[in-house]
């Protein structure tokens, strides 16, 4: 029983170690009447502490099929409207098809958002070096410990003819992630992913 405890034990790790935390870059795009370049930053309605959309409004062509956005804050005194960190970046592949007029409101989500003060670069790759920026001073009660600290683990149960695997992710939300359970003296495997 220890030799089957122990290959559980090592196919366990070996399942922590494939489950993977990824920025998805999942967005949304519709028409605007407006021609002012615009950003907001609103917490999510999903109910998943942190996450929030960001929505930029600017001019687009059918050929442009890039959108940038950086998160940037300042470590040192997250108050302070003076951005130094880059929090997280994201590449937002734009589907051409979408893209029904000259002017659009793209959106997509972000996560693992703290109380800060946020700089938010947005750029259309082929428009060149040409940037859009805007501060958005974020009051959610959380904190930047709140994410680092959280703790990830996972138990198993034996079910004799199968094994389920049971993963608490604490406060940090996987979007994305891949699960391989192979056989220790084997290289079958069974493949688990959620997108």
């Amino acid at each position: 029983m220890a030799n089957f405890t122990d290959r559980i034990m090592r196919l366990l790790a070996l399942c922590l170690l494939l489950l993977t935390y990824f920025c998805k870059a999942h967005y949304q795009i519709k028409c605007s009447n407006s021609t002012k370049d615009t950003t907001s930053m609103v917490p999510s309605e999903d109910g998943v502490k942190g996450r929030y959309i960001v929505e930029w409004c600017t001019n687009i062509a059918k050929s442009d099929t890039e959108w940038n956005l950086e998160i940037i804050y300042n470590r040192k005194n997250v108050r302070i409207c003076a951005p130094k960190n880059v929090h997280s970046t994201k590449t937002v592949k734009i589907n051409s098809g979408d893209v029904n007029c000259s002017f659009v409101c793209l959106s997509t989500d972000v996560d693992l958002i703290f109380s800060a003060c946020y700089l938010l670069q947005s750029d259309i790759k082929s428009h060149g070096s040409m940037r859009t920026n805007s501060q958005h001073n974020i009051p959610n009660g959380y904190s930047m410990d709140t994410f680092t600290n959280t703790v990830f683990t996972a138990n198993y149960i034996n079910h004799g003819d199968y094994i389920s695997v049971n993963f608490y992710l604490g406060t940090v939300p996987a979007t994305d992630y891949e699960l391989v359970l192979c056989k220790l003296d084997d290289t079958s495997y069974d493949k688990v992913s959620y997108k």
